[in-house]
């Protein structure tokens, strides 16, 4: 509970900071692609498990609403695959393995994040740091460990959430490129903070965390 009013309380006050200025400035809006890798893994409670770095991606689409020179809000769709990988062993009826190796966790996402930019700059370059919150929707997981005949691929989607959120930290940077097209790049850090697995099924807090490259093209929408 503590986490979730933390979550929610954080995103009140980007909301509160944001408002007055959007409405005192001329207000622009933009649109566009973003894509990249992630490096993904998961938090859990105790270390029961041994998880590793896995690599993943995010791709969607964005829009962002730009105040002055200085304040953008952005609002995304990204399809994000998170996840991690770790040692697991596969066990016959009568309990003998039969096979182990380095599996992975795939976990397929949309993800809807909304942050709140300060930039610094002028003319056709502008950066800075930003921070918001991510509200997502598990479409599928998967557990793959190869296998020297075939890998062994199972559906676990139901022992997961429907819903996960978290919190948005990054820094990112745009060059306009043509009068009414910029470049994007960002580095960002998406911390989840709440448990994703199904209660009864696991019994430690788990959550998502990753770090993930993004590049982008984004569009002036109007004049």
């Amino acid at each position: 509970m503590q986490k979730i009013t933390f979550k929610g309380g954080f995103g009140v006050v980007l909301c509160a900071l944001a408002f007055p200025v959007l409405l005192s400035a001329q207000v622009k809006w933009s649109g566009g692609l973003a894509l990249g890798p992630n490096f993904t893994n998961e938090r859990i409670e105790n270390d029961v498990l041994d998880s590793q770095t896995k690599t993943g991606y995010a791709l969607g689409l964005r829009v962002a609403c730009h105040s002055g020179k200085r304040l953008a809000v952005q609002a995304e769709a990204l399809i994000e695959q998170k996840g991690s990988k770790f040692q697991a062993t596969i066990t016959d009826i009568e309990g003998n393995p039969i096979a182990e190796g380095n599996a992975k966790k795939h976990f397929y996402y949309l993800v809807f994040p909304v942050t709140v930019q300060w930039r610094f700059g002028s003319g056709g370059f502008r950066y800075g740091p930003y921070a918001g919150v991510y509200g997502a929707k598990l479409i599928q997981e998967k557990f793959v460990l190869p296998m020297t005949e075939g890998n062994f691929d199972r559906d676990d989607t139901d022992a997961f959430r429907k819903t996960d959120a978290g919190a948005v930290f990054g820094f990112g940077a745009a060059w306009v490129i043509e009068e009414a097209i910029s470049f994007n790049m960002e580095a960002r850090y998406s911390m989840g903070l709440t448990n994703y697995f199904r209660d009864g099924v696991f019994p430690d807090h788990a959550t998502h965390q990753s770090m993930a490259l993004l590049f982008g093209l984004n569009f002036n929408l109007g004049k």
